[in-house]
């Protein structure tokens, strides 16, 4: 039987602090100059945690702003299952827009999901 433990406990902002990828400079936190895309290590549920970085890192701005939808929506509904590969995906997706720069790109589909879902 495979262990479906694999996400509990783990962090992946940990995990690109921990490897030199997002760092403190100047006070503000950043990615390091040259990071091109994220490295996390290990294995999710049904995937490589890199496969699915590669996928982002790949994506245009219109095919990560559905993929930052999708795995928001997912993250919310998985909130009873700390297991879930949908947590961390969701914050790869935050890490990712972060890393273009575009943290807009998140924050609009956040907000959309928002006000669609508390009307």
């Amino acid at each position: 039987m495979p262990n479906r433990g694999v996400n509990v406990g783990y962090d992946l902002l940990q995990d690109l602090v921990g490897t030199g990828q997002l760092a403190l400079i100047d006070g503000e936190t950043r990615f390091a100059d040259g990071t091109i895309k994220l490295v996390l290590k290990g294995t999710g549920n049904d995937c490589t945690r890199q496969d699915f970085a590669d996928k982002l890192s790949k994506a245009d701005e219109g095919e990560l702003a559905g993929e930052c939808n999708r795995y928001i929506w997912l993250s919310a509904f998985a909130s009873n299952n700390a297991n879930s590969d949908y947590h961390w995906m969701c914050d790869a997706c935050y890490y990712e827009c972060f890393r273009r720069n575009h943290i807009d790109i998140y924050k609009r589909e956040y907000d959309a999901l928002v006000a669609e879902n508390t009307r």
